[in-house]
């Protein structure tokens, strides 16, 4: 096609003229294969050393991960058990108010309270994670988005 053209038209400012553009996008952690080749040519076993390197960092990355999520983990029961702790002292405390008729409305009132603090603080905690998820989710999926818009 290209012979046709420039046999029809021999003014090369009138010419036809075409233009291939390509982009090549690679996301990894470490080089595109034709580069470590290359790399590879330049300086020998590099390549075995980048990817050696690259799997070191992958299972790094892993551990802390794992620590972190162990670490959440570990401060949650210790914030339940404090709870617990609490809401148990408070109420023997209510019981004792009572049982000995010293203060009956303070007793009461530390009988309960307790309960209702850690409910409102459980449906909070609920909600306000709720809300995160939903966020999450709209910034990962333009479709939950679309339909969090229509609601």
């Amino acid at each position: 096609m290209t012979k046709s053209l420039l046999a029809k038209n021999n003014d090369p400012e009138k010419q036809n003229r075409y233009l291939d553009i390509r982009t090549e996008i690679y996301n990894a952690a470490f080089p595109h294969p034709k580069h470590m080749a290359e790399y590879d040519k330049i300086v020998p076993g590099i390549a075995q050393k980048i990817m050696e390197k690259a799997i070191e960092q992958t299972d790094h990355r892993i551990k802390m991960e794992e620590k972190v999520l162990d670490s959440n983990i570990e401060r949650e029961k210790q914030g339940m058990w404090l709870a617990f702790t609490v809401v148990i002292t408070i109420t023997i405390a209510g019981f004792t108010l009572i049982y000995t008729g010293k203060n009956l409305p303070t007793g009461i009132t530390a009988l309960f309270l307790p309960f209702f603090s850690q409910g409102a603080s459980f449906f909070f905690k609920k909600r306000t994670e709720s809300k995160e998820l939903q966020k999450r989710k709209e910034e990962t999926d333009p479709e939950a988005k679309r339909q969090q818009n229509q609601q």
